[in-house]
């Protein structure tokens, strides 16, 4: 059975990773073509962030609906 992990330690997780990138960012935030290069990391850490959430959202919207459908069928086949 797959671990559940709650969405404060997804975002805790995220966060102590992304400072490394923030470190990297703020060398290269003098040069030009870098900016362009953050721009694209900000973005790409907001879409990560939404796919994260959004993931764990879906997982338990599927877990609850295969109960549900684990419960039917046990309840007509009547099994004891």
């Amino acid at each position: 059975m797959l671990k559940r992990i709650s969405t404060i330690k997804i975002i805790k997780i995220f966060y102590s990773s992304i400072s490394i990138v923030i470190e990297c960012i703020r060398n290269l935030a003098s040069e030009k073509k870098a900016q362009t290069i953050i721009e694209y990391l900000i973005i790409s850490a907001l879409v990560g962030i939404f796919c994260l959430v959004t993931m764990k959202e879906l997982g338990s919207v599927l877990e609850r609906r295969v109960e549900e459908i684990k419960k039917q069928v046990a309840r007509n086949l009547d099994l004891k």
